[in-house]
């Protein structure tokens, strides 16, 4: 049997001459030895081949470098055994790029995870408008900071958005023309 450091010394092209049953029989060690180069060129035959020992032990740096086929052959199974620290280094193109009956096997802890633009990433394959998915994703996400840039805001005022206390109703707007008004009278 070939030793980890046998299978790093692999080119990309051997590597993808490796057969399933070969993709198979590599253990966890000869998986996480693997060069992101070499991760990027496994075909995608050869990572649906893979096994959850096998996926639990690709390191962030290595999912990153899987392409929209990789990432296309993994089964929903496979994608939710993928650890946090592993689907935080996915970009929002390749979740994009995976299908409905993929993305149904992320786990609810998964996608809490997930940043805003992972989330956003989420919602042409559930039919969801983007800006409300987005809007799931800030509920998640509060209390994390991630994109210190987009958390930014105006300071408050004096009231810091109360009204005052002798406000009271609102005034009512008049009715555009040949409408009638919302309120009786």
């Amino acid at each position: 049997a070939l030793g980890s450091s046998q299978v790093r010394a692999l080119s990309a092209e051997q590597l993808t001459s490796i057969s399933v049953t070969q993709m198979k029989g590599l253990t966890a060690a000869h998986i996480g030895a693997l060069s992101t180069t070499q991760a990027a060129a496994l075909t995608a035959t050869q990572v649906s081949a893979l096994n959850k020992v096998q996926l639990s032990v690709l390191t962030a740096p290595q999912l990153a470098a899987f392409g929209g086929d990789q990432l296309g052959a993994m089964s929903a199974s496979q994608i939710g055994g993928l650890g946090i620290a592993q689907l935080r280094s996915i970009s929002a193109d390749q979740i994009a790029s995976l299908t409905p009956a993929q993305a149904a096997g992320f786990t609810t802890t998964q996608i809490k995870s997930f940043s805003v633009q992972q989330v956003g990433a989420l919602s042409p394959l559930f039919g969801v408008e983007t800006h409300l998915i987005r809007e799931v994703a800030v509920v998640v996400h509060a209390g994390h900071v991630e994109d210190a840039e987009e958390l930014k805001f105006a300071p408050l005022g004096a009231h810091a958005g109360r009204a005052p206390r002798d406000a009271g109703p609102p005034p009512r707007t008049p009715p555009a023309a040949g409408c009638r008004p919302p309120w009786p009278g």
